[in-house]
């Protein structure tokens, strides 16, 4: 079955709407149009760069102010735009696997049948997915290791190197981490914090499966949500949850 194609229209609005995004100081980390069997129709996804409630109706607010002032107007546009979190596997996954340059980079990348994250997107257009590391650099995480008891995990920071866009090497707590390869790099599943918080006195955070084939991404999972974490620091290095 052919991938369904997004009317050139529609793809010069949504490139109009991210500009004016822009311009008015609105911060998009990702934007882009998917087409998923969920929606039966493409939606314009716009990703603000901080991972929490409150900061993504913020973005939606401005998104709609936006809308209301663009000339000439997108009218029925704000059904079709979907607020989206930065750790959403879908948004893991693009910036991941097609990482872009941050604002004020606009691109007009088309993709067909793919899979992405937890599942698959029937087609895709991507204006911009900032990129999450450098494709010769290093990521810095933290993954969830067992707890003192069920229902508890243990932060533990980790550090992946990258050539060439592929993930070479793992770091755990600072050492190096054997694991198995692929010709051009790890074949691994890590299993990363996201979202922690602090709530009530305690850490809570969520965990997200990561699955790496020869060196790339090709899995996201969301695993468990609402975890106590011990061992997490008050102020992190930045990470791939908080980029």
């Amino acid at each position: 079955m052919d991938s369904p194609t997004l009317v050139e229209r529609d793809a010069a609005n949504g490139r109009l709407l991210v500009e004016a995004l822009d311009a008015a100081g609105v911060p998009v980390t990702v934007a882009l149009w998917a087409y998923r069997e969920v929606y039966s129709e493409w939606r314009l996804v716009i990703v603000g760069p901080l991972d929490d409630a409150y900061r993504s109706a913020v973005v939606s607010q401005a998104v709609d102010d936006v809308l209301r002032r663009l000339r000439p107007p997108l009218p029925d546009w704000s059904y079709r735009v979907t607020i989206g979190y930065p750790t959403e596997p879908l948004v893991t996954a693009v910036r991941w696997t097609y990482g872009t340059d941050p604002a004020p980079h606009i691109g007009d990348r088309s993709l067909g049948l793919t899979e992405l994250g937890d599942g698959y997107v029937e087609a895709a257009h991507i204006y911009r997915a900032e990129r999450l590391f450098d494709p010769n650099g290093t990521l810095d995480l933290w993954l969830a290791r067992p707890g003192v008891s069920r229902g508890r995990k243990t932060a533990a920071p980790a550090r992946l190197t990258f050539r060439d866009g592929y993930a070479v090497a793992l770091e755990r707590d600072g050492r190096p981490l054997r694991v198995r390869a692929g010709r051009n790099g790890l074949e691994v599943s890590l299993h990363q914090l996201v979202r922690v918080h602090r709530r009530g006195g305690a850490t809570i955070g969520d965990v997200q499966r990561l699955g790496l084939i020869d060196g790339r991404l090709r899995e996201v999972w969301n695993e468990v949500t609402e975890v106590r974490v011990d061992g997490y620091p008050e102020t992190p290095v930045p990470t791939a949850a908080s980029a």
